[in-house]
């Protein structure tokens, strides 16, 4: 920087200095010019850069600013979404943007559309299972854990006549319609099973139906669906049906289907058939016609159901089953053992001297009756045509076991039983059993023992029967040896002793008739019966 100069000084200087002075203020000026210079373009350059930097701030400021208010269109969007108001135009000001907050506009907008899709399918689908669950021909309840409604469909609702409404919140029993409906929820809430049935009754308008309940856990177990089935015309149904089958067992027993290995009567065939060793009993009433003479036709029927319906029961009371009632005659099977066969046969006699006394105290006479066992096969089927059918029984052994039924009539005793029976006995020593002939009947070459069975005597015959046993077993064994007047005698002294002894007043006739028919010598002691 130049000094201020002092005139008082110059006057001092010489003509050289002052010229060496002038020419270096010169120089000075021309420097100080150029710095003038200088700073003025530094000063334009400064005010231009000023001005360009106010107006980028200036740029960047309004540019930011509408930033901002898409971030804020944006953020509405979202509330507007949450809302349930948005609309797809909302966005379009921030999607048109080429930066990421237009991508993030354009990500959002499509995420929206899809989800409003996805909500349209939706109801639509609710609409459609709330159509169908209303459709649906049955209740169907959601419930809580706590035991609470939390809905029904329509058709519960209008069974009970309320509204879908009306069940909400409400506990199990409000309606108090079906106390068992509460008791089965509640037992399942607490058990740990996932789904359970039951039949449970239930009082619509004061009636009571049954429902078939199904309940099913659901959303991992924190509610429950019920869905119910009206099956009040099924059960009814099934008691019809089980009223038939009842009454088609009294013509067709359940036993006779199992021999067949059927079902039920419906799946009888005609010709159905099965060949099984069985013990046969066959039963009739003594002098039937005589008696039946006496009687009107609404009496005989009367007579001979009242007996029937007295001594059937014991034929299955010891696994036997009636394969058919022939007039006053029974027919019966026993498949396991003929111990049930006896022992059915004596509780019949049992049972028959119980009505006989009901039939005394009534005024009537008591009546008598024979009881034949045999073992034997048998064809067991279904016989007759396409339109009317029945179950029978074919076979010779059951033709035999009536035989031997009908010889109780000419010993005058109440039960006999064939060889094959008395064989096949399960400890034979715990009965009263005594041989006591060896025969044949009408329509068969084959001889067979007959044995009595005290057992189905009344005690009065037991107790004679018992002291003259001796006498007869000597008498028999004569009478086999074919020594005619020795047998003779044994037989007159059971008699003697016991004067209503027929089995012995046969013997004493029949010797009498080999006496002049039968060479002893050829005697292979078979009696043959030419008559039934």
């Amino acid at each position: 920087m130049t000094q201020k100069i002092d005139i008082e000084i110059l006057k001092n200087y010489s003509r050289e200095d002052l010229i060496n002075l002038i020419q270096k203020l010169q120089q000075d000026l021309v420097k100080s010019q150029q710095n003038n210079e200088d700073i003025e373009l530094l000063l334009e350059t400064i005010t231009d850069f000023s001005t360009g930097l106010e107006n980028e701030i200036h740029s960047r400021n309004k540019e930011m600013s509408s930033y901002i208010e898409k971030v804020k269109l944006v953020t509405k969007a979202a509330i507007a979404v949450k809302e349930g108001t948005f609309e797809e135009n909302h966005l379009d000001e921030v999607a048109c943007r080429d930066d990421p907050l237009g991508t993030l506009a354009q990500i959002f907008q499509d995420m929206v559309r899809k989800l409003k899709a996805r909500e349209t399918q939706l109801a639509d689908a609710k609409a459609q299972l709330e159509a169908v669950l209303n459709a649906v021909p049955g209740t169907i309840s959601w419930i809580s854990m706590e035991g609470f409604y939390i809905g029904v469909n329509q058709h519960l609702a209008k069974t009970l006549n309320l509204s879908p409404e009306n069940f909400v919140g409400k506990e199990l029993n409000f309606l108090k319609s079906s106390p068992e409906f509460s008791e089965f929820i509640s037992e399942f809430i607490e058990s740990s099973e996932n789904s359970k049935t039951a039949e449970i009754p239930i009082y619509i308008n004061g009636e009571q139906c049954y429902y078939l309940i199904v309940v099913q856990r659901y959303n991992d177990g924190t509610a429950l669906v019920s869905v119910g089935i009206d099956i009040t015309e099924r059960r009814k149904a099934q008691k019809d049906l089980e009223l038939e089958r009842n009454a088609f067992a009294r013509f067709v027993p359940s036993e006779y289907l199992e021999f067949l290995g059927r079902e039920n009567i419906v799946n009888i065939q005609l010709g159905d058939h099965v060949s099984r060793e069985v013990s046969i009993l066959f039963s009739d009433i003594r002098s039937f016609t005589t008696i039946a003479e006496s009687m009107t036709p609404q009496e005989i029927f009367n007579f001979v159901n009242n007996y029937l319906g007295a001594v059937s029961p014991v034929i299955r009371n010891y696994n036997g089953f009636i394969m058919k009632y022939i007039g006053d005659s029974i027919m019966a099977a026993f498949p396991k053992c003929p111990n049930d066969a006896l022992n059915a046969g004596i509780a019949h006699i049992d049972r028959l001297n119980e009505y006989n006394r009901g039939r005394k105290r009534a005024g009537y006479i008591p009546i008598s009756i024979g009881i034949g066992l045999h073992i034997g096969h048998i064809m067991l089927g279904i016989v007759g045509e396409s339109q009317r059918f029945q179950g029978d029984a074919l076979s010779d052994s059951v033709n035999l076991a009536a035989r031997i039924e009908s010889l109780t009539k000419i010993y005058g005793i109440n039960m006999l039983i064939s060889d094959s029976v008395f064989n096949n006995l399960e400890n034979p020593q715990n009965y009263h059993i005594y041989f006591l002939d060896r025969v044949t009947v009408k329509g068969r070459k084959e001889a067979i023992n007959l044995y009595q069975v005290l057992d189905a005597e009344d005690e009065k015959t037991i107790d004679f029967k018992l002291k003259t046993q001796t006498e007869f077993n000597l008498a028999l064994e004569f009478y086999q040896q074919g020594k005619w007047n020795q047998a003779q005698d044994y037989f007159q002294k059971v008699l003697n002793l016991n004067d209503v002894d027929k089995t012995a007043l046969v013997y004493l006739k029949r010797i009498e008739i080999l006496k002049t028919t039968i060479d002893p010598h050829n005697w292979d002691a078979v009696w043959h019966f030419n008559h039934k």
